[in-house]
Order: structure tokens, then sequence, then C-alpha cells
């Protein structure tokens, strides 16, 4: 087989053609802004979907995109980012998980992975360096040379200053040297089909078929997520942020004790709204840590409640999008009547009418997702591989990650 990564390549989801287990299974992770999406994009020429009106709140989760390879089905996995700004670290670990589980569940194997990193970053440190090490704990060493690093927005730096930077990433052990030494593959992500396309060619001639240690631990071992290494590594750090808030807390509290003595107001209301906020904080942290100290069946009960409140939510927002339709047609109505009319009018009014259609089929796309999720998901069940490849996108793309 030739593979050229200007060769035949073919994208976008083949929905008519059965799923394998040959299929070649590659997620894509790094932290939130490390260019998954627009990696995944590039190499499948797929239009990323653009959430509009609240809707990222149901699509911002771990979703599957198709293309074909030099004759092999390649899945890419877009996953969420450790440190993303709308949820929590345990939420992304549970999808993580879950869709691990479901997908081995399955006889899927994972044939190799792609970690991105945007050498923009001066420093790995803080979240970046917690994001590195939680993908190592959720690879183990074992899977190391399934594993492709990949440095990314090059555009954006110097050349020399970049490249000093990937050969600190390399050079030491707490960073990528352990993964280098372990056997991963290394390369610098040029803007462009052609270099997104190369890494994919390296993945598909090695053609792994991983189990990662997450799996694992959960599948083999019998452990709850937190017992992992990479639960381990969410479950700790979310114990930290509790306890810094628990000691913030109690300033918090020392402070409004001593303005009421005071008879101090305007310290009193600022105490007590510093109070308010910090408990909504805390309980959103016990809640993290609770959610972690769960098993495998304990997670589909979890997912599947989520999925049927996204569902409403769709379905209200759907009701919504046809309110605002239906007073637009009206108005349009009215002002052809009206002496105010003009085709100035009609030109705006196409162009709204255009933005209530795009939103209404970015619901319809989701809430099908959704639908084929509940219909098709059970994590204890083993799918065969006659699946359609369309079916399978429904079950896994908005019931994991």
């Amino acid at each position: 087989m030739n593979f050229n990564p200007a060769g035949r390549v073919e994208s976008s989801v083949i929905a008519s053609r059965p799923m394998s287990v040959e299929d070649i299974f590659i997620p894509v992770l790094g932290m939130t802004g490390a260019g998954k999406t627009t990696f995944i994009s590039t190499c499948t020429q797929e239009k990323p979907l653009q959430s509009g009106r609240g809707l990222s709140s149901c699509t911002s989760q771990v979703t599957l995109h198709t293309m074909t390879y030099n004759g092999r089905t390649v899945h890419l996995i877009d996953t969420p980012g450790f440190n993303g700004t709308h949820r929590s670290d345990g939420e992304t670990l549970q999808e993580l998980a879950f869709w691990l589980i479901g997908a081995f569940q399955r006889e899927l194997r994972i044939s190799g992975i792609v970690y991105l990193h945007q050498i923009t970053a001066p420093r790995l440190e803080g979240s970046s360096l917690r994001g590195l090490n939680a993908f190592k704990a959720l690879c183990g060493e074992e899977s190391y040379p399934g594993i492709a690093l990949a440095t990314t927005r090059w555009d954006e730096v110097d050349e020399d200053e970049g490249a000093l930077r990937q050969q600190e990433l390399c050079s030491k052990a707490h960073f990528w040297g352990d993964l280098k030494k372990g056997g991963c593959h290394i390369t610098k992500l040029s803007v462009g089909r052609p270099s997104a396309l190369k890494l994919i060619q390296h993945i598909v001639k090695q053609d792994h078929r991983l189990i990662l240690r997450l799996q694992r631990q959960m599948i083999h071992e019998n452990k709850l997520i937190h017992e992992t290494d990479l639960g381990q590594v969410v479950y700790c750090k979310a114990l930290a942020d509790q306890e810094a808030l628990d000691r913030l807390m109690a300033e918090a509290k020392c402070d409004f004790e001593k303005a009421a003595s005071e008879f101090h107001d305007r310290r009193i209301i600022a105490s007590r709204n510093a109070m308010a906020g910090i408990s909504t904080e805390l309980s959103k942290k016990k809640s993290e840590l609770s959610n972690l100290q769960i098993d495998m069946e304990s997670l589909q009960t979890i997912w599947d409640k989520k999925i049927c409140e996204e569902l409403e939510e769709l379905r209200r927002k759907s009701e919504e999008n046809a309110v605002r339709h239906r007073k637009k047609t009206e108005e349009l109505e009215r002002l052809r009547q009206s002496p105010l009319y003009s085709q100035s009018v009609e030109h705006r009014y196409e162009d709204e009418f255009r933005e209530i259609e795009k939103e209404r089929n970015e619901i319809e796309v989701v809430r099908r997702q959704k639908i084929g999720a509940r219909n098709h998901t059970s994590i204890s069940t083993v799918v065969g591989t006659g699946l359609a490849l369309g079916q399978f996108i429904a079950m896994l793309a908005c019931t994991v990650m």
C-alpha cells in the first residue's frame, strides 16, 4: 500500500459503509486551544459545526469524524480539553472513561493517539503540565509507542524560538522526554493539509491496537474512576481545590463576623456575597469529587440522564426557533403591504431567515445524535461489526465526550 500524504483521500462521514473492527480509530487530545478541531477539519475537510444561541452546551462533547485514507476507513475522535472553561475536569474524565470503555466493550481498538501542544506557549506549567500528566496517566507507558506528539501554531512564533521550545519539551523527562524514550512519534504540525495527512499516514502505517491504562484499570481491574491513575490526577487536583475553597470560606466568615461586630454595612454585604460565591463553587467541587467515585454501570446511568436533559433543552430551543421564524414571517408580510417596504428590507429578512434555518439545522443534527445515542448505546452490550457508521456516530458522538 502506498502511504502518500497527498494521495488518495476521501473525507466526510460515509454513512453507508459498515463499521469494522479493522477501521482506524484515532483520538485527538490536547489542552483547549491546541487546535484539535482545526486539525480534524483539515484532515476531513468537514466544516466544523458552529454552535448558535447557546447550543454549545449540547455540542461540547466527543465527536467522531470519518474519512478514508488510501483505502482505510479512519475515524478521528475530537475530545474536550482538561482545561475547559465551561466544564470541570471531572466531567471531562467521565466522558473519556465512558467512551473508552464503550469502545473496548465493542471490540474497537485504538490505532494511535494524537496529542497536540501549541508551540506558542512559552512554558509548560500549571494547567498545561497537569493536562500532560493526565494524558500520560490515561495512556500508560505501555501505550507510548502508539502516541504521536505534535506541536501546532508554528505560524504564530519565530521559527528559532519554536525550535528551542520543542527541544526543551523533548529533553526533559517530566515533559516529553519520557514519552520520547518510550517510543512515541514527535513531529511539527505545519499549517495546511499535507502536514496533517502525513501524521495520519504515520498512524495508519503503524496501525497499533492499543489498550489504554484507563481501560485496563476500569475493565480488567474493576477500579472506580477515581482509583485509576488518570482518576487520581483529576481527583487530587479537585480535592486540593476544595481545600483551598474551604480556607477561603473560613476567611470570608471571619471577615463577616468582624464587619458585623463593627456594624460596617458595606463590608457585611461584601462578605456575604463572597461567602455565597464560595459556597456555590464548593458545591460544584463536592459534586465533581462525588461523581468520580463511580463504576462503569454508574457511568451509563449518569450519561443517560444527561442525554434526557439535553433532549429536553433541544426541544425547547426548537420551539423557540419555530416561534422566531413565524414572527419574522408575519413581520415581513406586514412590511410588504407597507409603503416603507423596499428591496433592502427583503434582503435583510432573507439574511435573518438564513440564520434561523442554520440554527434549526444544527439543532436537528444534535437532536438526532442524542436520540441515536439513547436507542443504540448500552455500555454492557457488545455491538457487532455490521453497525452502520451513521448509527455508530450517533451512538458515540454525543454520549461520551
